[in-house]
């Protein structure tokens, strides 16, 4: 028999993916096209900090994640940015819950991040969890490049041949065929510049 905080933990869970726009795209790849049309919020961010508390509105141990705004491709947000999402390791309460798919930001990394309307209970995890989350590196020409380790094609297949920057096209028609693992880490990452322009082209 399943105990009575087991289950009000599952009917809160059931309550936060129906509460939140992204439920429909959990679990189906998305292109930019469908990215961009599900955020509210797009930005280039800094991690600063990441707050773990138990949270007064849902009773449930929350993490705050707050980034310094870089650069804004879609929405009206100031410098900063707050999110919260289920899930953390709770200090001092040997307390960790880790919920499958939720993604997490390290503090010091910075981050194109798409993010839905926030849920009435204040939850906004990125759009399609972990495909809303393009991590910024710097590649050993010394270029910033962005991923969400998906397939560079993949992510713009359903974009307008006009809409993709020269350099993707390029990349990708060189490429060799993409179902060779050993391509996969190379045609999942494009250069920042590109994506920016990509992102300012939908507004």
């Amino acid at each position: 028999m399943v105990s009575k905080n087991r289950a009000s933990f599952f009917a809160f869970i059931i309550l936060l993916v129906l509460s939140s726009s992204a439920s429909a795209s959990m679990v189906l790849p998305l292109g930019l096209d469908r990215l961009h049309g599900n955020a509210k919020v797009v930005f280039l961010g800094e991690c600063l900090s990441n707050s773990v508390e138990m949270d007064q509105q849902s009773g449930r141990v929350v993490t705050y994640t707050t980034f310094q705004v870089l650069e804004t491709y879609k929405g009206n947000i100031g410098s900063s940015y707050t999110i919260k999402q289920i899930g953390g390791n709770l200090p001092g309460a040997n307390l960790n819950v880790r919920m499958p798919g939720v993604p997490q930001f390290e503090v010091g990394k910075r981050y194109v991040v798409f993010l839905p309307p926030v849920s009435r209970l204040g939850f906004s995890s990125p759009v399609g969890l972990s495909q809303g989350m393009f991590t910024v590196k710097t590649d050993a020409a010394g270029a910033q490049v962005v991923s969400n380790g998906r397939d560079v094609g993949d992510l713009m297949e359903n974009m307008a041949q006009s809409k993709i920057p020269s350099r993707v096209a390029d990349k990708l028609r060189a490429m060799p065929d993409r179902s060779l693992p050993a391509n996969s880490k190379a045609r999942a990452e494009m250069n920042l510049d590109d994506l920016r322009s990509v992102l300012r082209g939908m507004q």
